[in-house]
Order: C-alpha cells, then sequence, then structure tokens
C-alpha cells in the first residue's frame, strides 16, 4: 500500500494502470494526453474495490468460529506453555549458586499453572 499525500493506493492497481498507459502510448500514442486523466482519476476508485475484495476474502477464509469456551482453553493452553517457557529461560539464566533454587520453584510453578482450571459459574 503506497501512501501519496495522504492516499493510499494499492501497488497492484498502479502497476495496472500503468501498463495501461503504456499500451495506450504503444498503440496509439496521439491519446495518452486524453487518456492520462482518467487513469490518475481511476486509481482511487480500483483501490477501494480491491482492497475491499480482499477483506471479504480474508473474512471468508477465517474458518467457523469457535465458541468462547473452546477459546479459554486454547489461550490457557497458551499461557501455561509460554509460562513454562519463562520457567526454563530463569533456570538459564539463574546464576549457577542458585539455579538448584530456581529449577524447584519453575517445576513448582510449572505444576500448579498446567492444573486444568475451573470454569467459574456467573451469575447475571
Amino acid at each position: 500500500m503506497r501512501s501519496l499525500m495522504g492516499m493510499c493506493f494499492d501497488w497492484r492497481v498502479l502497476t495496472g494502470l500503468a501498463a495501461v498507459g503504456v499500451g495506450i502510448w504503444l498503440v496509439a500514442p496521439q491519446l495518452v494526453a486524453p487518456a492520462l486523466p482518467l487513469l490518475v482519476i481511476l486509481i482511487c476508485p480500483l483501490s477501494m474495490l480491491l482492497m475491499a475484495r480482499m477483506m471479504a476474502t480474508s473474512t471468508a477464509q477465517t474458518g467457523p468460529a469457535i465458541s468462547p469456551t473452546e477459546r479459554l482453553a486454547a489461550l490457557e493452553r497458551e499461557q501455561a506453555r509460554l509460562d513454562a517457557e519463562i520457567a526454563r529461560a530463569r533456570v538459564e539464566l539463574a546464576p549457577s549458586s542458585g539455579r538448584q533454587v530456581a529449577q524447584r520453584e519453575a517445576a513448582s510453578r510449572t505444576r500448579t499453572e498446567l492444573r486444568p482450571s475451573r470454569p467459574e459459574h456467573v451469575e447475571g
């Protein structure tokens, strides 16, 4: 996406219109001057159409939505994975004298964090 004077233009639109301009210049050089303003005017609507199409395509490819419960479970698994990775990094960075203490703390923290959480019932 190119930004020119506060406006965003898609590079594919700019390339396509430049190719059309070169084609006009090769086929009918006398029509370049009249066609140039039209090509410049077409940049904005064609960029908008291309962006809208790309957004619609990306929205359609995201797949079915997952339930809030499944999303929470996935986030908790990711958090547990990250906590274990942080614990390993702390053990690697701990000075050699305190390394055993850091390893024990990391192991206990990982065990408690990997326990499945119970969903809380919210009244409302």
